[in-house]
């Protein structure tokens, strides 16, 4: 699906930014808003990964606050993406977890809080940049703030 793609390429740039200090420490620390829903022990396969509701346990589902840089992950390395639609046909949230997550649970994430991230994360710049030599790395370590 196109809508799904666009996602996971905006969250492949959140990491690059991420990962090339393009931002400040406050993208770095962001803890975002999603839902979790344990894996319910049931076999998931290729043929059967669209069955969400009987793979997890939305029941015992919680609220908790994941690293963005976490949940960069999940997308990058999505086994399970699903696109919800609200009543309106607009896109309303989405389920995903990574290949690592997918027997542990599944994570839902409002399209608005996905939206704020995009905004947040796009306007997001440091103040400062430090460089100090690392001799073991034989390169500059690199902090923000």
């Amino acid at each position: 699906m196109n809508f799904e793609k666009e996602i996971l390429i905006s969250f492949f740039m959140i990491r690059i930014l991420l990962e090339n200090k393009k931002t400040s420490v406050k993208s770095v620390d962001y803890r975002v808003p999603v839902s979790r829903a344990p894996w319910s022990g049931k076999k998931i396969t290729q043929l059967n990964l669209w069955h969400i509701e009987g793979h997890y346990d939305f029941v015992n589902e919680v609220e908790a606050r994941v690293s963005l840089q976490f949940l960069v992950n999940q997308f990058i390395h999505c086994k399970l993406i699903h696109a919800t639609r609200d009543r309106d046909r607009n896109w309303s949230e989405i389920f995903v977890c990574s290949d690592f997550e997918i027997r542990k649970a599944l994570y839902r994430i409002s399209m608005d809080e996905i939206r704020k991230i995009f905004s947040f994360v796009g306007a997001d710049y440091s103040d400062q940049v430090h460089y100090k030599w690392d001799a073991k790395i034989d390169d500059y370590q690199v902090t923000l703030e």
